[in-house]
């Protein structure tokens, strides 16, 4: 009726009449209701924070009711639902880990030669690399790591790292390398 009255004008008396309702109720209802409700969410606010703490701060509102009914408290859903809401009480959620996709065997690129043929048996240094990425997680998503390793020493030669795979981060490295070791033969 409140909102009836405030929306369309009409009054409580007139709406009270068409309703066969007593409109002398209706102010008294009004504060006695809103003042229950109020006290009980208030209540209800109250055993939500005590336990959604620690542990409990995953729980969203259908746990959160579960959990005050097993306490012997008498809540719907969407009461506790609007609550927590108000309140800006969530659930906090952590996503699951997810293996960046490091192979992409769909493409249009033409797929270099295997000039190894498997034969990892290298005399002299500094003439065959291998390389391989690896994914580190990090707060933000991933950082990948590029390892670049001679066959011959088996020992590390060089490593790049950044927030994607693509073909840059390889390149970046290679030129480095290749200006590295034109200073090195120029000593």
């Amino acid at each position: 009726m409140k909102e009836h009255r405030e929306s369309f004008g009409f009054s409580i008396k007139v709406m009270s009449e068409v309703l066969d309702i007593k409109h002398k109720g209706f102010y008294p209802w009004l504060k006695k209701s809103k003042s229950i409700r109020n006290q009980k969410s208030i209540e209800i606010l109250y055993e939500i924070r005590k336990f959604h703490k620690g542990d409990l701060l995953s729980y969203g509102s259908p746990r959160v009711q579960k959990e005050l009914r097993a306490r012997g408290i008498k809540v719907s859903l969407p009461t506790v639902a609007k609550i927590m809401r108000e309140n800006g009480i969530k659930a906090i959620t952590t996503r699951k880990f997810k293996h960046p996709v490091t192979t992409n065997s769909n493409h249009e690129e033409a797929i270099s030669p295997n000039l190894l043929e498997q034969n990892f048996q290298v005399s002299t240094p500094n003439t065959v690399y291998v390389t391989d990425i690896t994914y580190i997680p990090y707060l933000f998503g991933f950082l990948y790591l590029c390892k670049f390793k001679d066959i011959c020493t088996k020992k590390i030669v060089g490593w790049a790292v950044d927030t994607h795979m693509k073909t840059s981060l390889y390149v970046a490295y290679l030129r480095m390398l290749l200006r590295t070791k034109n200073q090195m033969k120029a000593l």
